[in-house]
């Protein structure tokens, strides 16, 4: 009899710690599950700003990429109206000073060039009748006039034309070499101080002392006489399918090349 119970209880004990090992075995794969859950949304969570920070680049990146169009757009435009605006000046100022010639346009551009070189005395003191004067020539032969009434007035010498300055005027007449001449000589003279003639570009005489007859054609490409440029045949042969003018102006110093006006 005290077997068949001790069997008994034997056998619920075991029952009792079957139930206790399969309850334990349930949570530890409810944990595991559920670890694997927490997991699986980290991860999504994860990938889910992963791609809303690619969205967020890709859209700054079409901003940036809008925005550096919309730049370039805008300062097209602006160099657009810059170069109209040039042109229809330019071509405003060339009909308003009736240049329908090229000899024309070559001397208004080498008067410009002595009018920006000449000291503020002197524009003041031609302030009515220096925008008037487009010939080279004649504002030369103003600057002259004024030049030699300032001698005159300091020093009482007789007049001296001031083109035809001696080789050695810089040391023998300091009166008559003012800082205005300095500051246009590579226009008006050369290094030797020879003045420039504006008829036939020449140095060593002024344009009304000049020799060579005003019917007498001049090429500036060639620097014969005879022709014109658009017959020379050294512009035919430096420039085979471009017709090109060009104006020589002189800077500061002589080796300075100069400005080109192309059309």
């Amino acid at each position: 009899m005290n077997t068949i119970i001790n069997e008994r209880k034997e056998r619920e004990e075991n029952e009792r710690r079957n139930e206790e090992i399969q309850m334990e075995e349930r949570r530890r794969r409810e944990e595991i599950a559920k670890q694997k859950r927490q997991e699986e949304i980290a991860e999504q969570k994860r990938q889910e700003e992963i791609a809303e920070q690619k969205r967020q680049e890709e859209i700054e990146l079409r901003k940036q990429e809008y925005d550096e169009r919309k730049r370039k757009d805008e300062m097209e435009f602006e160099l657009q109206k810059i170069r109209l605006g040039t042109e229809v000046f330019f071509d405003e100022w060339v009909n308003g000073v009736k240049a329908d010639s090229f000899e024309k346009l070559s001397d208004l551009i080498i008067t410009d060039q002595i009018k920006r070189k000449v000291s503020q005395e002197i524009k003041d003191h031609f302030i009515d009748e220096l925008s008037k004067l487009n010939s080279p020539d004649d504002l030369v032969e103003k600057l002259d006039d004024y030049d030699t009434l300032r001698s005159t007035s300091r020093s009482k010498q007789p007049r001296k034309e001031w083109h035809y300055d001696k080789q050695n005027s810089f040391k023998d007449d300091s009166a008559f070499i003012t800082n205005e001449k300095k500051r246009l000589y590579g226009i008006t003279h050369n290094e030797r101080g020879e003045p420039k003639c504006f008829h036939c570009s020449n140095f060593g005489h002024i344009a009304r002392n000049c020799s060579i007859p005003k019917s007498v054609l001049t090429c500036r490409e060639g620097n014969e006489t005879g022709h014109k440029i658009i017959n020379c045949v050294a512009k035919e042969t430096n420039h085979a399918s471009e017709e090109s003018l060009s104006v020589k102006l002189v800077g500061d110093n002589s080796d300075e090349s100069n400005s080109f006006l192309k059309k």
